[in-house]
């Protein structure tokens, strides 16, 4: 598939879903904004609304009926959500000390993170990261190119002051569940699947650092674990 078909399907979750997506996605900018006044405090609430975000979209693209409340269901597993979200931030870091171009690379490496995080609560941060690696081998060119073709839309919204980014980033999120849906299976056509509820987490959070087989996704391969401990790969 390529990346007007991703926004194709990215358009047609959002048809008659536009206004709750254009709030859901401007109410997380906002306190997003508000809470990153205030040290660390950003920190602990991006992970969580980020997490929230996806399985908004998710359940968008699956269902065509996403809930508000969607967006805050990411607090549900604070704890694991929060880590990824560290995590995330913490590799591209390192990776961008060493060359700009291996950060830019890795930050498409771990993009699907969250909506792994989404479909499969029992695993781990860490174990939602690897399965984003091993998802997006030979599919960050085609995410860039997705997000590359948005570059016409972000112009005429900067050129509306700002406005027409209401649109475009509901736009560009449901045109990125498409491309997850797409990619998780390896398949190159819109898969169903069922939509993600709101669970208890309490005992998943309290388990975050433990292991788990229940994932949807293929598990890692043994010489493909945890190789972001080392940063000679």
């Amino acid at each position: 598939m390529r990346a007007r078909d991703f926004r194709e399907q990215g358009r047609a979750s959002l048809k008659g879903n536009w206004g709750v997506s254009l709030g859901v996605c401007l109410i997380t900018s906002i306190i997003i904004a508000l809470t990153s006044m205030i040290p660390l405090l950003g920190l602990f609430v991006t992970g969580p609304l980020a997490l929230g975000l996806s399985i908004f979209f998710i359940n968008l693209h699956r269902t065509k009926n996403a809930d508000f409340g969607d967006v805050f269901n990411g607090f549900g597993q604070f704890i694991k959500a929060f880590c990824g979200y560290f995590l995330q931030i913490f590799w591209i870091i390192c990776w961008t000390l060493l060359l700009i171009i291996p950060g830019i690379i890795k930050s498409y490496s771990y993009a699907m993170y969250t909506y792994i995080m989404a479909d499969n609560p029992n695993l781990t941060a860490t174990e939602c990261i690897t399965q984003s690696r091993q998802i997006m081998k030979g599919n960050k060119w085609r995410l860039f190119c997705l997000q590359l073709s948005f570059l016409g839309w972000a112009i005429l919204c900067v050129l509306s002051l700002g406005i027409g980014f209401l649109w475009l980033v509901p736009y560009m999120r449901a045109s990125t569940a498409a491309f997850y849906e797409s990619i998780k299976s390896g398949q190159t056509t819109q898969t169903s699947a069922t939509p993600i509820q709101p669970i208890n987490t309490t005992n998943v959070d309290n388990n975050s650092t433990g292991q788990d087989n229940t994932a949807i996704l293929p598990q890692a391969k043994p010489e493909a674990q945890d190789t972001e401990q080392s940063m000679t790969k």
